[in-house]
């Protein structure tokens, strides 16, 4: 029979559920794969966020630190700005979607033409 699957994996990719206990050992273990790459992106996108969470406590800290002695005004809010920019840029690429969902609703509060 030339249809039928070869090889280990292919019976995986097939889902070989022919009622044999041999079928039934693929796709438990087809399943099993499955959970552990949902667990592992899972996992991945927390310390992603953990990264970001960690950046901006030491960003605070280093602002509070180095800007609170400043003698003007300026630099403390030019710095301020930018940091802003780049904290955005930063929680879009660390998958943190809180703050893009924050920007969104702001980008649509001050929207001209409303």
């Amino acid at each position: 029979m030339p249809n039928e699957p070869n090889s280990e994996f292919d019976q995986l990719e097939a889902g070989s559920d022919d009622g044999t206990e041999e079928g039934d050992a693929y796709s438990k273990s087809a399943m099993a794969a499955e959970e552990a790459y949902k667990e592992l992106d899972a996992v991945k996108d927390k310390l992603k966020e953990e990264r970001f969470l960690f950046v901006l406590a030491g960003l605070v800290l280093l602002n509070a630190h180095i800007l609170g002695n400043m003698d003007n005004w300026a630099a403390p809010i030019v710095i301020g700005i930018l940091q802003i920019f780049g904290l955005l840029i930063f929680a879009r690429r660390s998958g943190v979607e809180e703050v893009q969902q924050l920007l969104d609703k702001l980008l649509d509060a001050v929207k001209p033409g409303r």
